[in-house]
């Protein structure tokens, strides 16, 4: 990839300007399905403010250095899914404004466009345990709460694919909506959790991009 020059240098900050060929580079690996050709995604980064372009070589050497799925092969360690979730967060976090972990994630989710989010809210249904009924959770209200018990409590999550023996996606994982003075736990079975990560992430790329005002051309 032949990167303009000008592109090269717009970054004020030293230690991401030094990373931009590579970072740019290996982000048109991960965007490119969300582009018309290098041309367009050339041209969507060199109309970016800085701020928002720095922003932007931020938060892709961030998912580039902690992709699992770059570093390791899948079969040589579980649970890349769930590790990866979290990556995907706090780059929602980093990007967002709000007081808090959840207000940021939340103002987020409004560049997934309401179709995807419920697409995604039917592939991830969550119950009470032991009862059949259904809470009324959005997607990324669940995943909230697997970031906090990653990252607060070091529970780490099966989160199995469909031909898996395992009873659940997301296990016992507690959330305060439900009831915020007696908190309960929740359970997203796996025969009922249809979405995998690498399908979720191309949701996330689009809602990502949207985040920095690009739209695919028609």
């Amino acid at each position: 990839m032949i990167i303009p020059n000008g592109l090269l240098v717009k970054a004020k900050n030293d230690a991401l300007k030094i990373k931009t060929q590579r970072i740019v580079e290996v982000s048109w690996d991960y965007l490119c399905e969300q582009f018309k050709d290098e041309k367009d995604y050339l041209g969507f980064l060199s109309g970016l403010s800085v701020k928002k372009y720095e922003d932007f070589l931020y938060t892709m050497f961030f998912y580039w250095a902690h992709d699992l799925y770059r570093i390791v092969k899948e079969e040589e360690v579980s649970n890349i899914d769930g590790f990866m979730y979290q990556i995907t967060l706090s780059m929602t976090e980093y990007l967002s404004d709000g007081e808090y972990p959840k207000e940021k994630i939340s103002n987020f989710t409004k560049h997934f466009s309401s179709d995807i989010c419920k697409e995604i809210n039917k592939k991830i249904i969550a119950h009470p345990l032991n009862k059949k009924e259904v809470l009324n959770l959005e997607f990324w209200e669940i995943l909230y709460d697997m970031r906090n018990d990653f990252v607060h409590e070091a529970q780490w999550f099966d989160m199995p694919d469909q031909k898996s023996k395992a009873k659940a996606f997301l296990s016992l994982t507690k959330h305060r909506i439900y009831n915020s003075q007696n908190p309960k736990k929740y359970i997203v079975y796996a025969v009922e959790a249809k979405i995998k990560f690498q399908e979720y992430l191309k949701f996330f790329w689009q809602a990502y991009l949207d985040y920095f005002g690009y739209k695919k051309p028609i």
